[in-house]
């Protein structure tokens, strides 16, 4: 989910107009300081169990207890929300237009400016042209993205994403059953796709959103193969390649331009000695097997990542079918990586 980082008027009072949000901001916990997540963990717990913060519910059917629904429960006529969950609104504002502010709006427009940070001349994939795909595309066009590309099998669909900035339209059903070569070969340029936004919750559809784009700067994880090295080539443009760490166990070979990693060999002597981690998601070919866990999780403390999201990233890795594996237990290797992190100066206390 991406956010808009613009200051939330709280402290509510009876008779003003005001918005619920799912995923607040108290803007005084370590979440919220760090600037690295919209995750924001105050009272993150209890909303995930149907509380309120002090653990209890204000829903009741006589004697049964109703649990609130995402911190919300807007399908109520009334409700009962933490104060941090309400956004003050100007009265004038007509409900039916900003009601969708608290969630589809940010999350569309927060994720293309804040979590994937397009910049003017970007070219992207939004595939799930739904309430949240919409304002993605409206926050592309925000940003100065220059080929818009909406996904989405409703034909209908295209003139709604017409309206909100997107530039081209594909249907799935009506290029063949991988769309993915397909979309590649329309964004080659003089660069690769920025990225692609999956909002419909397929699994197939987010495997097709991150193998149909590039990988920016800054990215948490990247697609990882292994291969015989002897079967493992460089047909072209060696002389660009350059290895990242000669005094690594896997000798990443890397682009001296860009730094995108392209394989790796293990040529000490190791039990993976004559293998190669390759990225596929960089190649063209097909007839790769599709991604069956992750690996090496807690590493991505060591870019930034707080160490109190690593519970919410592994359950999302779960739910991408995905199984996150660890050398050690997560806890330990949590906290390895949390020190790693401090001593190279990523994170502080």
């Amino acid at each position: 989910m991406g956010w808009l980082r613009k200051p939330l008027k709280i402290a509510a009072s009876k008779g003003d107009h005001v918005i619920p949000l799912y995923t607040p901001e108290c803007r005084e916990g370590y979440s919220c300081l760090s600037r690295k997540t919209n995750l924001c963990t105050s009272i993150r717990a209890t909303q995930g169990q149907g509380l309120m913060p002090d653990g209890t519910s204000r829903f009741s059917i006589g004697k049964d207890k109703i649990f609130h629904y995402m911190g919300c429960s807007t399908f109520a006529n009334f409700t009962v929300l933490p104060e941090i969950a309400l956004a003050k609104v100007n009265p004038d504002a007509p409900f039916d237009k900003i009601c969708y502010i608290g969630c589809g709006v940010t999350t569309g427009i927060g994720a293309v400016i804040n979590t994937a940070k397009v910049e003017i001349g970007s070219t992207a994939i939004v595939l799930g042209l739904g309430g949240i795909g919409l304002n993605v595309l409206q926050g592309l066009r925000l940003a100065g993205a220059e080929m818009i590309i909406g996904v989405d099998i409703n034909n209908d669909r295209k003139a709604w994403g017409e309206k909100f900035g997107m530039t081209h339209f594909v249907n799935p059903r009506e290029v063949g059953d991988d769309i993915v070569p397909y979309l590649v070969n329309m964004t080659k340029r003089n660069g690769d796709t920025i990225g692609g936004a999956d909002y419909t919750g397929n699994t197939k559809m987010m495997r097709q959103a991150l193998e149909s784009s590039h990988h920016p700067e800054g990215a948490n994880f990247s697609v990882v193969a292994v291969a015989p090295t002897e079967n493992v080539t460089v047909l072209e443009n060696g002389d660009k390649l350059a290895v990242v760490d000669a005094s690594a166990l896997i000798q990443r070979h890397a682009c001296k331009e860009c730094g995108v990693h392209m394989h790796g060999p293990v040529e000490r002597e190791h039990a993976f000695k004559g293998l190669s981690f390759i990225h596929p998601e960089r190649f063209e070919e097909k007839g790769w097997a599709v991604p069956g866990f992750a690996a090496f999780v807690s590493s991505i403390i060591e870019a930034g990542v707080a160490p109190d999201q690593m519970s919410a990233v592994r359950a999302r890795l779960k739910e991408t079918g995905l199984e996150p594996y660890d050398c050690l237990a997560p806890g330990l290797m949590d906290y390895l990586a949390t020190w790693t992190a401090k001593k190279n100066g990523v994170l502080h206390d």
